[in-house]
């Protein structure tokens, strides 16, 4: 797992930002997919958010937590290579999707809270992969079927895999 420690400012900026977002999701309707229940819409926002900003430092790439928008499936882009960024509070917390087809960027990276200025990066996954490997999720909390399709970390490619294969694109596409 490669290990990216956020400051104290990005810990405060991620906050703000995820006050923000959570009160205009909202206020829009957008509801979170919460899966579980014993984390508010506020918390999840905030973990997310962390999620991005440690997978952006790792990777080097373009990205602000202040910007917002309605999901479309990427959260940010490693060349012309689109991410989307999963993040969980459990140190083995599977990479999860509501449905195969929800997984809408090519690469979907999992992010791991370890501590509250400390995040993991476990791994990625191609899309196509995905749909090969996944399995109904089971939330562990209440023992109860979500709808939602999964993959255990061990699934997962490693982090400097990553690095690698968006270099090599990056520098076959100039």
């Amino acid at each position: 797992m490669l290990k990216v420690k956020l400051s104290n400012k990005e810990l405060l900026n991620c906050q703000q930002a995820a006050n923000f977002r959570s009160m205009l999701a909202r206020a829009s309707g957008v509801t979170n997919q919460r899966k579980d229940p014993t984390r508010t819409d506020q918390e999840l926002d905030l973990v997310g958010i962390k999620g991005e900003l440690a997978v952006s430092k790792a990777y080097n790439t373009d990205f602000n937590v202040f910007e917002f928008g309605v999901d479309a499936g990427a959260d940010m882009f490693i060349g012309d290579v689109a991410l989307d960024v999963k993040t969980t509070k459990y140190v083995t917390g599977t990479l999860l999707f509501k449905s195969v087809e929800s997984f809408k960027s090519p690469i979907a990276v999992l992010c791991v809270e370890i501590d509250a200025n400390t995040m993991g990066i476990a791994g990625w996954i191609n899309r196509k992969d995905f749909a090969a490997k996944c399995y109904e999720f089971i939330n562990p909390k209440i023992k109860n079927k979500t709808g939602s399709v999964c993959v255990n970390q061990d699934q997962l490619q490693s982090p400097e895999s990553l690095w690698l294969k968006t270099t090599e694109l990056r520098l076959a596409n100039g």
